[in-house]
């Protein structure tokens, strides 16, 4: 069993069903069993926050056995086991640093939301960078800033543009 959640079903679903991109356990497991080895069922929850879908998500994490799952918690890396693999891959993305095409690309701006409005807190020279950093994939990343969806980190919320002057 495996539970995810997603503001963003299309993106979610279509990732599943282009196989070149997928990795870790889920993608492993797709390839092996095919689709027909799997059953999907999905929950809707029209004008649902990325807040109470987490919370949702959670609630199932904390009350069954979902072997798929690597993390303990939500929309969180934090808890993560990473393999001598994984940890392979992270040693060469760092050496990819070094590649001087590494910082080419859009800058992104991360604001955080606040009541008085938005604050620049961050600038990343592309993309990979940014969601490097933040610990999100770059196509999340890329959907956040296409559609300029609010999403959290330690729980206030944020945004992510090409724009330097957002208001």
């Amino acid at each position: 069993m495996y539970v995810g959640s997603s503001i963003n079903l299309c993106s979610r679903i279509s990732g599943y069903l282009n196989f070149s991109n997928l990795h870790g356990i889920i993608g492993d497991a797709l390839r092996r069993y095919g689709l027909n080895g799997f059953i999907l069922i999905i929950f809707l929850f029209p004008n649902a926050t990325r807040s109470l879908v987490l919370a949702m998500e959670q609630s199932v994490l904390d009350g069954c056995v979902c072997a798929y799952n690597i993390l303990p918690t939500a929309g969180s890396p934090a808890g993560a086991k990473r393999s001598e693999e994984h940890k392979a891959k992270i040693s060469c993305s760092l050496l990819r640093e070094k590649n001087p095409r590494f910082n080419k690309g859009k800058s992104v701006y991360l604001y955080i939301v606040r009541p008085q409005g938005l604050e620049l807190i961050a600038t990343f020279p592309n993309r990979d960078r940014a969601s490097e950093h933040l610990g999100i994939a770059r196509t999340t990343l890329f959907n956040y800033i296409k559609a300029h969806t609010l999403f959290k980190i330690n729980d206030l919320p944020h945004i992510a543009s090409y724009d330097a002057n957002l208001t």
